[in-house]
Formats: structure tokens, sequence, C-alpha cells
């Protein structure tokens, strides 16, 4: 289930109330992380008078073709290696012009080839996505996400890669899986 006005395809967990968040997870085990992003803090405000009870939810099914919960970046295309395609664009203050392909594999997966060779301005905000779960979006604050970043390389391309002190952080939030 994910939130229906969201741009970022939120998790509906993260209505709830900060101060019951210790309750929910002492009584149903459930462990609630993130806040609504600057928009979706918008929305509830002006749309449903603040009341998250009234805010639309959807169940959802991931889907390469309909692109939901499923992004792809090729990063070895040089036309792709730019941030406005990794985290997207505003045409003003909270209209998106662009959804990037991290917002857009929310809740879901997003496949990132040639990844370890991108460019160092594309690889700090995965640095702090993959440290805090966060992007920082143009013009607002940071926004959580809940996504999973796949990637594939060969084994030179890894090797060089590792290789490189400059991405010690990086290599402590990987997981590989050889295959």
């Amino acid at each position: 289930m994910r939130l229906k006005v969201a741009l970022f395809k939120k998790n509906r967990c993260i209505l709830s109330p900060t101060a019951l968040r210790e309750d929910e997870e002492r009584n149903h085990q459930l462990h609630i992380e993130g806040d609504l992003c600057p928009h979706c803090h918008a929305m509830v405000k002006e749309h449903y008078g603040g009341s998250v009870l009234h805010v639309p939810v959807e169940q959802i099914a991931l889907s390469e073709q309909t692109g939901v919960g499923i992004s792809s970046l090729n990063l070895f295309d040089p036309e792709n290696q730019t941030i406005e395609k990794l985290i997207g664009t505003f045409l003003h203050d909270q209209t998106y012009q662009r959804i990037g392909a991290l917002p857009a594999g929310n809740r879901g997966i997003v496949e990132l080839p040639g990844l370890l060779n991108a460019p160092k301005d594309l690889m700090n905000p995965l640095l702090t996505f993959g440290g805090e779960g966060t992007i920082k979006t143009p013009r607002s604050s940071l926004t959580d996400l809940d996504t999973t970043v796949i990637t594939h390389t060969s084994e030179q391309d890894l090797d060089r890669f590792k290789s490189k002190r400059t991405n010690e952080a990086f290599k402590d939030r990987m997981f590989m899986v050889r295959i």
C-alpha cells in the first residue's frame, strides 16, 4: 500500500504520528521510519485539513511496464549521467517536471547499470541515500526513500572501484552478489 497523493510513492505507515510510532512497534512489531516529503505535508494540510485519516491510499503491484516501483537508468549512456535523471527536477516551487529514477523506483527497485563508473556528482546523492535512506531534491528538503538499488559490472570494473580509497563509504553500503 502507498499514499495515492505522494509524488514519491510513500509507504502509508509514515502517516502515523511520531508520538504513536513507539506504541505501533511495541504492540504490533511494526517499525516505521521516515516522514512525508514537503509535497505530501502540503497536500495533507491543504486538501485534507491536516487530518491524516482522510488521505487516500492505494494498493500497488510492482511493474516495469507501467513504471510502478521499478525504474532503470543506464549510466553507461553519457546523456543519462545527470543529477536530474537520477533524482528529478522542479518546474517551480512544488511542481515536479520529471521524476528521476530514484523517486520513480521508490518502494521497489532501481536498476543503475554502469553505477561504478558514474561521475562523482551522481555518486554523492547515492552515498547519502545508501547511508540515510534520503535524497536531497531540488528546492526541497531531504526526502525519505525506501528502495533497493541494483547494478551489475565486470570483475575488472569492480576491482578498480574497490581499489580507490575515495570509495570506502560506498563499499560499506554495498552487498555484492557474484553470479
